[in-house]
């Protein structure tokens, strides 16, 4: 009689860890909370957040890794002409660096194949100090006519949705 007291109070322990495993299993991480409020939060300031892929197109830049990470995109609804030319840089390791901060490499325009004004570089360098995130965090930012877009790991860092907003935002101006 008393062993099937065991194998019942076992048979019952294993089921009660079973289900609590279970909820425990789909219950967010305090991260995926983290990061589900930062997207939701720059959403309602009008960004676009999705994850992506960025090919750098190595045999030009140099850069050999296709770049993995999450964007978070300000879509200019005014895309007025602008004397600001489509860039892009990155802080994963290639060929060009003139004129940007350490750590930065250029994926357009390319400097040996199209001359890059000193108010240009200035410009572009500029926008990379007043960067409002941590640097090591930064894979890639791109600005074109219509959009402003960063890459970057969502590591564990302070975020405000609207100044980012704001600074990708003034990166096209």
């Amino acid at each position: 009689m008393m062993g099937h007291n065991v194998l019942e109070i076992l048979l019952i322990g294993a089921i009660v860890s079973l289900l609590v495993g279970g909820f425990l299993w789909i219950k967010p991480s305090k991260r995926d909370q983290r990061l589900t409020l930062w997207r939701k939060q720059a959403m309602e300031q009008g960004l676009k957040v999705s994850l992506t892929d960025y090919d750098p197109k190595p045999k030009l830049t140099g850069i050999n890794n296709v770049i993995h990470g999450t964007c978070y995109s300000w879509l200019n609804r005014d895309p007025s002409p602008s004397n600001v030319p489509a860039w892009a840089v990155s802080t994963q390791q290639g060929w060009y660096s003139q004129g940007l901060p350490e750590g930065w490499y250029w994926v357009y325009p390319i400097p040996d194949q199209q001359a890059l004004s000193p108010s240009f570089i200035s410009f572009v360098s500029q926008k990379l100090q007043a960067l409002p995130l941590e640097k090591n965090s930064v894979f890639l930012l791109e600005v074109t006519q219509n959009k402003t877009s960063l890459i970057w790991h969502e590591i564990d860092q302070p975020f405000n949705a609207k100044t980012l907003c704001q600074y990708l935002a003034q990166c096209s101006r």
